[in-house]
């Protein structure tokens, strides 16, 4: 059985994981996950080393934004997330939750140790 990359990426350098995320899949999100192999800090449009936008947006403030909780769990879960990295303008998912009006994923994000 041939391998895959499964931080492979499409015409708009979008990564299975940045669109699974974003479409609010939980179980395509949590197979990515689960090979130990998906970079939860990357997404589409890369412009630096870290894997970030040029605005700097992670899949985890891009699914603050959109409001999908059980994926915002399941990113907080994986090994080495980055909960407090920023984007250009300095707003990192929990503002980008609170200002999308998402109470219970601003919780988790303060939960988080």
């Amino acid at each position: 059985m041939p391998q895959v990359e499964v931080d492979s990426q499409d015409k708009h350098s979008a990564t299975p994981l940045t669109n699974a995320a974003r479409r609010g899949d939980k179980a395509i999100v949590k197979l990515l996950l689960d090979t130990g192999h998906a970079n939860a800090n990357r997404c589409h449009d890369l412009d630096s080393e870290s894997g970030t936008t040029p605005l700097g947006h992670t899949p985890l403030s891009n699914v603050a934004y959109s409001g999908h909780e059980a994926i915002v769990e399941l990113l907080l879960a994986a090994d080495e997330i980055d909960v407090n990295s920023k984007a250009w303008d300095g707003e990192a998912a929990l503002i980008v939750a609170a200002t999308q009006g998402h109470g219970s994923i601003v919780k988790l994000l303060l939960a988080v140790d």
